[in-house]
């Protein structure tokens, strides 16, 4: 669930994939805006390429207050877009980008930040006009969210069991194990079942166990995943020469804790 308020510009800057919006027909704002929010996405570029971009803005800000919005491709429109209630501006345009820090108003200069590159990682593939067009608007959440797991590297890692107890863990994988005709492999406090299944050899988060979401880049994953709203447990972080590699959601799902891993 995204956070009620405005999200801080500090946060664009962690969100991988920022999508561009060119829409004609203006009755489809709001139903947009939604839709990008339920795929994940809590930003959008719209490019003033588009006669009605003043528009598209205000529609969207007010369907979705939270909604963090650029304006792109500026030329002398840079007060319209501010009023519209564009939250930052993308240029490289060295005039513009006076002007709107005069007016300190955020911009984006399309250059490599720590966890992505703005301007080459967004995109109208991500909003395909003619889904638009056609008010498919659920396939466009589906399309952002596949965005999003692509430009993170999210994937299933495993699945943790929690045992009652040592003697209870070895009878879990050794069932299991036959189910698979997997190797086992051995830890301090659990088993392996080949890298899919892990056994607790006592209980631990969550009521039956965990689920392990791998991601390339845990830091950048965790900072997506809070600036959405997000919490985790700090207290279960690790890290391997000073970089975060691994850290527990806070929230549990149907009985199981969620923690990222390093892919």
């Amino acid at each position: 669930m995204f956070k009620e308020n405005r999200f801080a510009i500090k946060n664009i800057e962690v969100i991988p994939v920022i999508p561009v919006v060119k829409i004609e027909n203006l009755e489809n704002v709001a139903e947009l805006a939604k839709a990008l929010i339920s795929g994940g996405m809590p930003c959008v570029e719209v490019t003033f390429t588009a006669d009605n971009a003043v528009e598209v803005i205000n529609g969207i800000k007010k369907a979705c207050p939270q909604m963090l919005v650029g304006a792109s491709d500026i030329t002398n429109q840079l007060d319209d877009a501010i009023e519209a209630g564009a939250d930052f501006i993308i240029s490289v345009d060295a005039k513009i980008i006076e002007q709107a820090k005069a007016k300190n108003v955020a911009v984006l200069t399309g250059q490599t930040s720590e966890y992505n590159t703005l301007i080459p990682n967004s995109g109208t593939f991500v909003v395909p006009t003619e889904l638009i067009e056609k008010c498919e608007f659920d396939q466009i959440s589906v399309l952002c969210k596949k965005a999003i797991k692509q430009a993170l590297g999210l994937k299933l890692r495993h699945v943790g069991i929690n045992a009652a107890n040592p003697d209870d863990a070895n009878d879990i994988t050794l069932g299991v194990s036959n189910l698979f005709m997997s190797e086992i492999r051995e830890t301090d406090i659990s088993y392996f079942i080949s890298d899919e299944i892990e056994v607790m050899k006592n209980p631990f988060l969550g009521v039956h166990g965990h689920i392990a979401i791998g991601a390339n880049n845990v830091p950048q994953a965790k900072a997506y995943f809070e600036c959405i709203g997000y919490k985790f447990r700090e207290e279960t972080r690790r890290e391997v020469n000073g970089k975060l590699v691994f850290i527990y959601f806070e929230k549990e799902i149907g009985g199981f804790a969620y923690h990222l891993t390093q892919n």
